[in-house]
């Protein structure tokens, strides 16, 4: 079985989180996506982890994300994230394109060219479950494990309706 691995991205840190160890804290440079993955590799191989790809759940945390509160049409759902995501430009001060998810009434964004340079790169190494925003990573884990005693657990994607998949970027 592969290792369950959380890797919380935020500002020049990461924040590494595998089973029940302690987190690992990591410095990394926002233009070395390749680097900040291998470094989160080393971090796998040094404990003795990960028999075959580890499944990687990336956290973006509140330095890479816009926060707005969204006014959209009282309409379902899936329409809503859609609305964002081609019209994220009306939701946030932006110029560039926008990765987005949603977590009524607030919408989250991320530069989209962040979000693809991490996913490539950590896709190259690990099965990739989701990018969440931070917001929504801790909204989802408090939904499945009331009780929250700071480990995380994952219970894979599609093994529900609400997995982190359906608030990934673009999903």
């Amino acid at each position: 079985m592969s290792a369950r691995v959380v890797v919380l991205l935020d500002g020049t840190q990461l924040a590494i989180a595998q089973g029940g160890a302690a987190p690992v804290l990591r410095t990394w440079d926002v233009a070395d996506a390749d680097g900040a993955a291998a470094s989160v590799l080393g971090v796998i191989r040094e404990r003795g982890g990960a028999h075959g790809r580890a499944r990687v759940l990336l956290v973006l945390g509140g330095a890479w994300l816009q926060v707005a509160r969204a006014t959209l049409p009282p309409v379902p759902p899936e329409a809503r994230r859609r609305m964002l995501r081609l019209e994220s430009d009306r939701v946030f001060a932006t110029d560039t394109p926008q990765a987005t998810t949603l977590m009524d009434p607030w919408a989250f964004g991320a530069d989209a060219a962040l979000v693809t340079r991490l996913a490539r790169a950590f896709g190259a190494h690990f099965d990739v479950d989701a990018v969440l925003a931070l917001p929504c990573a801790v909204a989802w884990a408090s939904r499945r494990a009331p009780a929250l005693n700071g480990t995380w657990w994952h219970a894979g994607v599609g093994a529900e309706p609400d997995t982190p998949r359906e608030a990934a970027w673009g999903q």
